[in-house]
């Protein structure tokens, strides 16, 4: 056991599953994901996050059981998450305003559809997958993620959902129904997940259902903007997060961070101090310099066509690591 002089200890835990939010994780940086997920120094979930969650929650209980948002239930759901500094006003408002852009009412709706919870068991890929859909609507094709925003200048566009690792990960697996078992599985809120089984070096699917983000803007008049994308190719959209997934297999086995490989880059993305620059800095992967010094901007996301290295575009390079 390595012990940090910031008082924690690294405690190296096995890699037991994968997601989409991990992959554009490691793609950003080896060493921040391992730090996360193999180090156990998870980030705190920040008010902006926090949010999100309590309309995700609002949204789920009006397609689910027909609750119309409310303050009440606004309230329940930022206490039971002990949510701090989101404002059940404003989540209720968000949520109202994006119910009249959903695709069908409740009662047409599939329940199963809405937080279309599942496990992918691939034999190619070292880990399970798993992932939840916010809205997955069958009879029309459409499989939907909410992001609430606070600024719609960040929305993706058409062209780059094309490479975004969710789209591809939930078009997957609306493609890959024939793969459904009649397993279910329990995940890490206790809740039952579809387990989905199938060989990609070796089993075909059919054409996906068609992705969209649904983006909420937080600022007044509260924006929906809907942008979808039907993606092609998903077998080998696939192929390469399989590809992905062994890299980062190699990388759960290190049980010290100074073997893994860092971003420096990245240490000040979208303008904020990685929240493990501190970790970094200790055992020699940064410099001390400038909070400027590797900030860099979105390009637009991490991406699966490999043209860029781990997906990202820099301003500036970072302060070299002590030799």
């Amino acid at each position: 056991m390595t012990v940090l002089s910031l008082g924690a200890p690294i405690i190296h835990k096995a890699w037991k599953s994968n997601s989409a939010s991990q992959v554009d994780n490691y793609r950003l940086c080896h060493a921040r994901w391992w730090w996360e997920r193999m180090g156990s120094f998870r980030e705190d979930a920040t008010p902006n996050m926090q949010r999100g969650s309590v309309v995700h929650a609002l949204l789920e209980g009006y397609m689910r059981e027909e609750i119309v948002p409310t303050l009440d239930e606004a309230t329940r759901h930022i206490a039971e998450m002990e949510a701090v500094g989101v404002y059940p006003a404003q989540c209720v408002t968000l949520a109202l305003a994006t119910i009249p852009m959903l695709p069908c009412r409740p009662e047409e709706m599939d329940k199963e559809g809405v937080e279309f919870g599942f496990r992918i068991y691939d034999k190619q890929m070292p880990v399970p997958w798993n992932g939840y859909i916010d809205l997955w609507v069958r009879f029309l094709g459409q499989v939907i993620d909410y992001k609430v925003k606070s600024s719609l200048a960040y929305c993706k566009k058409e062209e780059e959902l094309h490479s975004d690792t969710q789209a591809a990960a939930y078009s997957l697996v609306s493609a890959a129904l024939a793969f459904f078992t009649a397993e279910q599985e329990k995940d890490w809120k206790d809740e039952f997940v579809q387990v989905i089984r199938f060989d990609s070096a070796t089993d075909t699917f059919i054409e996906p259902d068609k992705f969209f983000h649904f983006n909420i803007g937080v600022k007044a008049p509260h924006e929906i903007r809907v942008v979808g994308a039907q993606l092609e190719n998903i077998e080998e959209k696939w192929k390469k997060l399989v590809d992905v997934s062994h890299a980062m297999w190699e990388d759960s086995l290190k049980t010290n961070p100074r073997d893994v490989e860092p971003n420096n880059n990245a240490c000040w993305a979208w303008r904020k101090e990685c929240p493990h620059y501190a970790r970094c800095l200790e055992i020699g992967h940064v410099a001390t310099g400038s909070p400027f010094d590797g900030m860099m901007e979105q390009d637009p996301a991490p991406k699966l066509d490999g043209e860029t290295k781990m997906g990202w575009s820099f301003n500036k390079p970072a302060a070299p690591a002590p030799a």
